[in-house]
């Protein structure tokens, strides 16, 4: 798989997403920036309809001004829904959107398919972010 259209990022072929200009050492996509790389995995399970889902992640992810609470952990639309599995602090929606626009990317092709995102770095605290039908997460 090639770059997106941003091309400070990258996906490598096991579906793993590097940022290039969040490298410490501002290397290239190779495994000298591991602490960037993202393990993204679409599924079947609890899937939603991305081309129906895309204004919404465009929203979210437009929220640069707006911090997220501490519950729910979630914020969802219909059957769109962006969930993460940690209490993240002095975030905002558009730190958690960034993610589901990787998911979109990497996922859309399918019609139906939920994404979820093991090992996102917001804030400063890992957590998961999963795309999904429900606002409880993906499995």
């Amino acid at each position: 798989m090639g770059y997106y259209d941003n091309s400070t990022i990258a996906i490598l072929a096991n579906g793993i997403i590097c940022n290039q200009e969040s490298c410490s050492d501002n290397s290239t996509v190779s495994t000298r920036c591991p602490e960037k790389r993202l393990n993204l995995k679409c599924a079947a399970a609890h899937a939603i309809t991305w081309r129906s889902c895309k204004s919404f992640i465009d929203f979210v992810y437009s929220k640069a001004n707006v911090v997220i609470q501490k519950s729910p952990r979630s914020v969802c639309q219909g059957d769109c829904g962006i969930s993460w599995n940690r209490v993240i602090n002095s975030a905002t929606f558009a730190d958690t959107g960034w993610y589901s626009e990787q998911c979109y990317n990497l996922c859309s092709q399918e019609v139906r398919s939920s994404c979820e995102v093991y090992g996102a770095n917001i804030k400063n605290t890992v957590s998961d972010v999963c795309n999904s039908n429900r606002p409880n997460g993906c499995t």
